[in-house]
């Protein structure tokens, strides 16, 4: 019974939390099977609240996709760090093989002058 309960709160969380629902005839389904649930709890002592369930599950993501999550987000930064790092020396090269030519060039125009 426990286990049905948890695999209900756990359908009810997704389709909550996965769509907007609110002011629809969506949300509505929701309450309803929200308060049948709450109905179910009141005669039988043993299932836990609707509440309780929705916290432990969501501690339970919380721990498994902590570190997942903080890996995943450092590495996006150091990629990005790279990618400035990597542009940065790009243009840096770029603007000093541009400075030579043009300074070759400014120098060939004055030699022609003085010919």
């Amino acid at each position: 019974m426990l286990n049905n309960a948890t695999m209900f709160v756990n359908k009810y969380t997704e389709l909550k939390n996965d769509y907007n629902t609110e002011g629809t005839a969506y949300s509505q389904i929701l309450s309803t099977l929200s308060t049948d649930y709450d109905n179910l709890k009141n005669k039988c002592s043993n299932i836990p609240s609707l509440l309780e369930i929705t916290s432990n599950i969501y501690a339970q993501r919380f721990e498994v996709t902590s570190s997942s999550s903080i890996t995943n987000k450092l590495i996006i930064i150091l990629l990005i760090f790279a990618a400035i790092a990597f542009f940065r020396n790009f243009l840096q090269v770029f603007f000093i093989l541009i400075s030579e030519m043009s300074s070759k060039t400014i120098f060939k125009r004055k030699n022609k002058k003085y010919k």
